[in-house]
């Protein structure tokens, strides 16, 4: 029932986060932040960052994986199921179609 909940939370969070956009579809983008969810059961998987833009207002950065996605953890490839809420990291993205994609992410 958990993982269900998180699921919808990352699709609301992640339309509302697109709609928000004003990219072209080729920008890649990253943030810093703090991750709030991961969905691993799920396909696609997703992951979820709280940020603060440039100018100051808070965010989250709902992204869905893909078999390219790289996970780096202390510069070294890992795997997602080695990342956890609460963790700091980078994730760099990009707008595909109708969602976010993940291309890197990275934690230090």
């Amino acid at each position: 029932m958990m993982v269900k909940g998180i699921g919808i939370l990352l699709t609301v969070l992640l339309y509302a986060f697109i709609g928000l956009q004003k990219t072209d579809g080729s920008q890649i983008r990253q943030v810093l932040g703090e991750v709030v969810a991961i969905e691993t059961a799920e396909k696609p998987q997703t992951i979820a960052v709280k940020t603060t833009s440039a100018a100051g207002k808070r965010l989250i950065v709902g992204c869905r994986l893909e078999s390219g996605t790289k996970i780096r953890i202390d510069r070294r490839p890992a795997t997602l199921d080695k990342l956890h809420v609460g963790d700091r990291v980078k994730l760099i993205y990009q707008r595909v179609e109708d969602s976010l994609v993940v291309q890197m992410i990275e934690k230090r």
